[in-house]
């Protein structure tokens, strides 16, 4: 054992705690990317469920050269979110939410809270929900790149408090023709969970198109009734064109020992 290691091990038990190296995979999505993908450059992100502006001060401060594209259509959190984001020039907002299909749908509104959602078509939501909607404008990502001319997308973020798979099924044509690297979905990793997209069906629906996952994030137990189990996750899947371009570059690698 080195003087290091011994040094390390010995703080580890006096504090209780673990010192890693580097971070262990599952932790940090952009660090596990870069460490996969080293000379890999984020161009183009989007952040569909953008809230207040959280995640794209984030990526605008890690990934200065990238388009960030923020979409939230609540107006009081766009508000905000434009506020938030104006100092950063890389940062599009976009007074919008992601969908199947363009047109117009009702939102539950909280204020600015992170968990407004689009309504689902039941007797009872529609009941709790009755003075606190705000109708949007809904586009598919499909349509928006088309009209945008975004040809490509490095990251696609969603969060869209159990909406995911419909802004999947708007993305179409982008998944089926790998002109997405990553995507990162917000998943329901129980059956008691009927807020958050099911896992089983994202995960299917993006194997579909090819893509496969690649890490599990920030894991949260059901914690409405304290039940130890996972209630939601963040799953990050990457595309079969950037599987094949690790693949080759380990065959380049392995050629050249």
């Amino acid at each position: 054992m080195t003087f290091k290691s011994f040094i390390r091990r010995t703080a580890e038990r006096l504090l209780g705690i673990h010192i890693f190296r580097v971070l262990p995979r599952g932790v940090d999505q952009f660090k596990d990317i870069q460490s996969e993908f080293s000379d890999y450059q984020m161009n183009v992100i989007f952040d569909v469920g953008a809230n207040t502006g959280q995640s794209a001060k984030a990526y605008a401060t890690s990934f200065a050269k990238a388009h960030i594209h923020s979409f939230e259509p609540i107006k009081e959190s766009f508000g905000l979110l434009e506020k938030s984001v104006f100092s950063f020039h890389n940062v599009h907002c976009h007074h919008l939410a992601l969908g199947l299909e363009n047109g117009f749908v009702q939102m539950i509104s909280d204020g600015v809270s992170p968990m407004n959602r689009q309504m689902k078509q039941t007797t009872a939501e529609a009941s709790r929900a009755s003075n606190s909607t705000e109708r949007v404008k809904i586009v598919s990502l499909d349509s928006f790149c088309a009209d945008n001319a975004i040809p490509h997308i490095s990251y696609l973020k969603i969060d869209t408090e159990g909406m995911d798979r419909e802004v999947l099924k708007g993305a179409y044509s982008m998944l089926s023709r790998e002109a997405i690297d990553f995507v990162e979905v917000e998943a329901g990793m129980n059956p008691d969970n009927l807020h958050h997209a099911p896992f089983e069906d994202l995960k299917s629906g993006l194997e579909s198109h090819g893509f496969r996952l690649f890490g599990i994030y920030e894991q949260v137990s059901e914690w409405p009734t304290g039940a130890p189990h996972l209630r939601r996750v963040n799953a990050v899947f990457l595309s079969g064109a950037m599987i094949a371009i690790k693949s080759s570059q380990e065959l380049i690698s392995k050629s050249s020992r």
